[in-house]
């Protein structure tokens, strides 16, 4: 999972940081063990790949997209779940925010 993150830090452009980013989702997914998560992962992913370049915002700097990423993999490293939790939340509420203020939304 830390390689994966790598990537995303050293992502050249934003399409390959989003695309890093989505990998290193899909591994959290895989590595909760639960195949049902990984189907929606997966799933959303699939109808979100395609949209990307409309909500690539939050991926123009890639250091800034690893910095928001990186929490979230220091604990699931750690086996700290509720830390794990409260990392992604943070993650996706800020990628989220970028994201409408990318589409001039609030």
């Amino acid at each position: 999972m830390r390689l994966l993150l790598e990537a995303v830090g050293a992502g050249a452009d934003p399409d390959a940081v989003q695309l890093a980013d989505v990998e290193v989702h899909r591994a959290l997914a895989r590595a909760t063990g639960n195949r049902v998560y990984v189907l929606l992962t997966n799933t959303l992913f699939n109808a979100y790949l395609p949209m990307r370049s409309h909500l690539a915002h939050p991926f123009q700097d890639a250091r800034q997209a690893c910095t928001r990423l990186e929490p979230v993999v220091a604990a699931v490293e750690n086996g700290d779940c509720t830390a794990a939790h409260e990392a992604a939340q943070a993650s996706l509420t800020a990628t989220e925010q970028l994201m409408l203020d990318g589409m001039g939304g609030h």
